[in-house]
């Protein structure tokens, strides 16, 4: 699913002192504001590595800057985390003479060896495997790999940074929680907060295509200290 709505992480930032604190955030540059920064980073992290989740959002169709040719290892682009390895979504390579894509299966790395007489694709940390090499005359050399791929959230360091999680409420409420947490006087609103968040959680569980691993326990942070 798209984003509810575009968001920068310093909207979030704002919002979430006024939900902590009933204040408006501190000044840019200082060390609050750089701390509310690293929590904001850290908790779209955690976002896109919810356990059972493969997020909507994050899914792209990736032409990879390396060409076809005739090596079995083919490095992912930067931004890749990893290969959609779901029944019919194959890898497509385009000959460069162009014409329709020749469609790719993407298996797992112990099944390569029983691929070795066909041609499909793996994943082995950063690379992708090609089980039978391409011969030097074959007619996709030279040709265009595109795979699909769910993506790396970007970085959140500056505050104009756009957020990317779906509903950036949640954000919003994870770090307002962060914050009460570690503070004396505000941490009894901790698990208040951590609720909304919760709340906003489950919608974008339940929006993204029905994908949701029902758990046992409510998502809660690591408990790590940020301020």
């Amino acid at each position: 699913m798209a984003n509810f709505q575009k968001r920068s992480v310093d909207w979030c930032i704002q919002r979430a002192f006024w939900h902590a604190f009933r204040k408006a955030a501190p000044a840019q540059g200082t060390p609050k504001y750089n701390a509310s920064l690293a929590i904001a980073d850290s908790m779209q992290k955690a976002w896109a590595d919810e356990e059972g989740i493969e997020w909507s959002s994050l899914y792209q169709t990736v032409t990879l800057n390396t060409k076809v040719s005739t090596a079995t290892i083919y490095a992912l682009d930067p931004a890749i985390d990893h290969i959609d390895k779901r029944d019919g979504n194959p890898i497509l390579i385009t000959a460069a003479a162009g014409g329709d894509p020749k469609r790719f299966p993407v298996i797992n790395p112990s099944q390569l060896y029983e691929w070795r007489f066909r041609n499909a694709f793996a994943q082995e940390g950063r690379n992708l495997i090609l089980s039978k090499a391409f011969s030097s005359t074959d007619a996709l050399i030279d040709g265009t790999i595109q795979v699909p791929a769910y993506t790396f959230v970007p970085d959140i360091s500056l505050p104009n940074d756009t957020v990317v999680v779906d509903r950036p409420m949640w954000l919003v409420y994870m770090i307002a929680a962060e914050l009460v947490r570690n503070d004396v006087v505000k941490r009894p609103e901790y698990n208040n907060i951590l609720t909304l968040a919760q709340q906003v959680m489950d919608k974008m569980l339940d929006a993204n295509e029905g994908q949701r691993e029902e758990l046992s326990m409510p998502w809660r942070p690591s408990g790590e200290s940020w301020i």
